[in-house]
């Protein structure tokens, strides 16, 4: 298994949101009620790397996902159409070749603007070390 590094994995997150809206904005600045286009921002709130066993290691990426649209106005019943529609595209996300799940996935809306969260976790290895596990051993042989 190959490191996937957290910039992967963010850019992946942002790509496959970007293929399915392609005429949304993705930013990773604050949204704001002032914008003129539908909107999303994706922040990973504290992705953890935590040591397992030996070179094992597991990987955390709660992920944020902000959506605001300024045409759909009061409109809550668009925010809950595309709660349902994030739960299905990002269920699973494709990161250098390799499937992650998406789970824990949750979404509250307030003041216009959908909040929908979701946590990714995956294993990796971290290289082996190219030192040898022992230099020299020099041992002298005698019989009495």
């Amino acid at each position: 298994m190959s490191d996937i590094s957290t910039n992967d994995f963010r850019h992946a997150l942002n790509a496959v949101i970007s293929n399915r809206f392609p005429d949304a904005a993705l930013t990773d600045e604050e949204l704001s009620q002032s914008l003129t286009s539908p909107s999303f921002q994706v922040k990973l709130q504290e992705p953890g790397y935590v040591q397992e066993l030996g070179r094992r290691y597991l990987r955390t990426f709660p992920a944020l996902v902000s959506y605001y649209d300024p045409a759909a106005g009061a409109g809550i019943d668009e925010l809950y159409e595309m709660a349902d529609e994030l739960t299905n595209l990002l269920r699973l996300v494709l990161v250098k070749d390799r499937p992650v799940r998406g789970t824990a996935m949750r979404f509250n809306i307030v003041d216009g603007i959908l909040l929908f969260q979701a946590e990714y976790k995956l294993h990796v290895w971290a290289a082996r070390s190219s030192e040898p596990a022992m230099q020299a051993l020099d041992t002298q042989e005698a019989i009495k």
